[in-house]
């Protein structure tokens, strides 16, 4: 059985965690960087120390992290309804989806770390089918034998 965990590694980050029995958590992360960004350069200054801090976090436990962007993870939520341009409202529609994964009470903070894990459960699963595809393809090739249907 497999751990899932999804990180938000923003200022107002979360962890989730979806555990082997499909038992989910969700942690609002620590982070102690300055919350007063006035400007795109400090925020990305705070961004990036959240994120290595995570990264080292990671290789220091021997596991290697999965990199998703959000435009990767939010996209399989359009099933859902369109997500808002708007920040805020994107953010509050992110929420209500991750509410339909938990029977806690999720926040603004948690939900973006639960539909990370929620991605990984699906997307890990069809990656590793997809990449043994690939592999009897190439074996195939090299064999010389037709891939059949």
């Amino acid at each position: 059985m497999k751990t899932y965990v999804g990180i938000d590694p923003g200022v107002n980050g979360a962890l989730c965690v979806i555990w082997g029995d499909n038992t989910i958590d969700a942690y609002k992360c620590p982070n102690t960087a300055s919350k007063m960004a006035t400007n795109a350069t400090r925020a990305a200054f705070t961004f990036g120390t959240n994120y290595g801090t995570w990264l080292g976090v990671l290789a220091s436990n021997n596991i290697d992290p999965l990199l998703i962007l959000p435009k990767q993870w939010q996209s399989v939520y359009t099933k859902f309804g369109k997500l808002p341009k708007d920040y805020v409202e994107k953010k509050r529609k992110l929420k209500i989806i991750a509410q339909t994964f938990v029977k806690f009470n999720v926040t603004l903070i948690t939900a973006d770390s639960i539909l990370i894990a929620k991605y990984l459960t699906h997307n890990i699963k069809n990656r590793k089918e997809n990449i043994h595809e690939r592999k009897r393809i190439s074996q195939d090739k090299r064999k010389g034998k037709k891939k059949t249907d």
